[in-house]
């Protein structure tokens, strides 16, 4: 129901002439599950959608959290590897306590291996990693 709202918000600005900036998206992003917020992910990333803004690492880490929430921590970890690679966004600290906590439940071998390399990106752990 949130989504909802959030994207008739979208609508409305776009009728009233305003065009939405990526904080609305993210805002719109934030209020998604994860299947959805990785539609309007991929919208953001579409060149050819010349009205909508370009994703931040907020919108990716929104997207990521939302993925570790709904237990699809290969999505997670897809997303981590795609941010630098092809969207040139280097990943924070909250890029990768999302990933360490979709992995959580029993992939501790894996978790402390993002962990590592959290810390050889030059990324601190915090109390949540």
């Amino acid at each position: 129901k949130k989504a909802n709202l959030a994207f008739m918000l979208i609508a409305d600005m776009k009728a009233d002439g305003i065009s939405p900036t990526v904080r609305h998206y993210n805002a719109c992003l934030h209020c998604c599950k994860f299947k959805t917020a990785k539609i309007v992910l991929n919208d953001m990333l579409d060149e050819s959608k010349k009205d909508i803004p370009k994703p931040d690492l907020i919108s990716f880490n929104t997207v990521i959290n939302a993925a570790a929430e709904s237990g699809r921590k290969e999505d997670a970890l897809s997303i981590l590897r795609s941010i630098s690679s092809r969207h040139g966004i280097k990943p924070d600290q909250f890029t990768y306590n999302s990933c360490i906590s979709a992995l959580s439940h029993g992939e501790t071998a894996e978790a402390m291996a993002l962990k590592k390399e959290m810390e050889e990106n030059g990324i601190f752990p915090s109390i949540h990693t």
